[in-house]
């Protein structure tokens, strides 16, 4: 069974503030359950124009926010667990979401992490601590810090998690209604002839 995360970087100014002060490559993630990241789970904004309120919500890479911003650079990733594991990833998020306005956005949380003081409000979480809570709690990986001061970026380093894809939102919608996924190149790396064939 795969766990799928996606890494965005938005162009909105909490994204641009976090990147100025952390340099990492992306500064959002969602997780789904399925290949067709349909939905993707967050903690993000709840309307696309403000970034208050903010919440447990559901993204679409091209619906909401993301709309009309194809450009956005992404990285997908797969993390393949057991059929218990996933069950229990799944069900732990879910239950989360239909109790969704009980859960916060945890901003202080978010701030402090870049000063590596973690922060852990009962039912507040920022997207990267969320992700993480869910995947620890389903012993799905194992964590050497807390939730509080994991950043999207740290997904990357994870060696349980396997990049399928790299470019933008454009190109991810168009990659994920291929019909031959195997032996796809990844944009940006097919220079450098190096390809992955994917089994979603």
């Amino acid at each position: 069974m795969k766990i799928y995360i996606l890494l965005t970087r938005p162009t909105t100014i909490v994204s641009s503030a976090i990147q100025r002060a952390t340099r990492d490559e992306f500064t959002h993630i969602s997780m789904a359950f399925n290949k067709e990241l349909s939905p993707l789970y967050s903690f993000s904004r709840k309307y696309a124009p403000t970034p208050l309120p903010a919440g447990m919500t559901t993204e679409a890479i091209e619906m909401g926010f993301y709309k009309d911003r194809g450009f956005i650079n992404c990285a997908l990733y797969q993390l393949e667990v057991p059929e218990q594991v996933y069950n229990e990833a799944r069900a732990i998020t879910e239950g989360m979401y239909k109790n969704s306005q009980a859960y916060k956005f945890n901003i202080l949380g978010l701030a402090l992490c870049r000063l590596n003081i973690p922060l852990d409000r009962d039912k507040h979480y920022f997207c990267s601590q969320f992700v993480s809570h869910v995947l620890v709690e389903s012993s799905a990986i194992e964590l050497s810090k807390p939730t509080g001061l994991i950043r999207p970026a740290d997904f990357m380093v994870m060696p349980e998690f396997k990049l399928i894809f790299q470019g933008n939102l454009t190109s991810l919608a168009r990659y994920l209604a291929s019909e031959n996924m195997k032996g796809f190149p990844l944009p940006g790396l097919a220079s450098e002839g190096l390809a992955i064939n994917v089994e979603l």
